[in-house]
């Protein structure tokens, strides 16, 4: 009940209600979430009243039975009035205040959200409310005087006006989620059919339009390719199994002669020693055969 749609369609939300010498309530200000309002109380706590004051704000005296409006004030002698706050998505502030002028009239106001009096004329005022509020002075009307008992008459069998508006409230609540999950799927199918007509590209340019035969010769084509690369590909892997076999075993023969390079170049070296080591044994009187044992000798001398 709190939701309402503005002019051009943009939907309104009621962000507060705040009530001055209404009926049970001296000041009162009641702030609203977006979505589905509950208001709990026991008897007399004044739940009723509250909805009489949006239908006073909304519809003035028009809404109620014939009776003294003065009947709506907590003191005879203080002003009543109700203000009743709307924001739209796009974060403009509307506030919509009517109050009681005497026992047979009342006076409303639209102003923004600087306050500032945008329309003061009952005509006027009526057409906002229309385009603010989604439902007719008839449904505010039963929620204002449907009996304590009848809650259960129209529990079993509620009245069809009250239904109706049920059902396109919740009906539009669901139609958002569908919504964005069709068109999720619109933009999938359409990002499919792009990528498939890219793939039929080359396909569809050869034959004429509508060439179902060319088109499936094509594609016949195209698969007997396929299948003849799959022997090409087997020997290929074969081959390659072999250069792999061919390069380890390179590797195992070039690390070898790495090896027995090594063992030629300490041999090289240790010669090259020997031959020093006989020449500082001559300058010591010391005569060596080359071959000889060097060490019986060094030993024997």
């Amino acid at each position: 009940m709190e939701r309402g749609r503005q002019q051009g369609g943009e939907e309104a939300i009621i962000k507060a209600i705040e009530l001055r010498n209404w009926r049970s309530f001296d000041a009162k200000r009641i702030d609203l979430d977006g979505g589905l309002n509950f208001i709990i109380g026991p008897n007399s706590s004044g739940k009723s009243s509250i909805i009489q004051a949006l239908t006073f704000a909304f519809f003035g005296k028009a809404a109620f039975k014939k009776k003294d409006l003065k009947e709506f004030k907590k003191s005879p002698k203080s002003d009543t009035g109700v203000v009743v706050t709307f924001m739209t998505p796009s974060g403009q502030v509307l506030h919509l205040e009517r109050v009681v002028k005497s026992a047979k009239e009342d006076a409303a106001s639209l102003r923004d959200a600087s306050h500032a009096e945008i329309t003061a004329d009952t005509a006027e005022i009526a057409k906002h409310v229309r385009h603010l509020v989604n439902d007719s002075v008839d449904y505010f009307k039963t929620c204002n005087y449907i009996g304590e008992g009848d809650i259960f008459s129209f529990i079993g069998e509620p009245q069809s006006s009250i239904m109706d508006h049920i059902d396109s409230f919740t009906k539009v609540a669901q139609y958002e989620p569908y919504k964005r999950k069709i068109d999720a799927l619109s933009k999938a199918s359409v990002d499919e059919m792009e990528a498939l007509k890219k793939r039929l590209k080359g396909i569809t340019a050869t034959p004429a339009p509508g060439d179902v035969k060319g088109i499936d010769k094509k594609i016949a084509d195209l698969q007997a390719q396929v299948a003849g690369l799959v022997p090409k590909i087997a020997t290929e892997k074969a081959t390659l199994a072999k250069i792999d076999e061919v390069a380890r075993a390179f590797d195992e023969k070039t690390a070898h002669a790495k090896r027995v390079q090594e063992l030629e170049d300490g041999n090289a070296r240790a010669s090259k020693a020997i031959d020093v080591l006989i020449a500082d044994l001559a300058r010591l009187g010391i005569q060596i055969q080359a071959g000889a044992n060097i060490e019986a000798h060094i030993a024997k001398e």
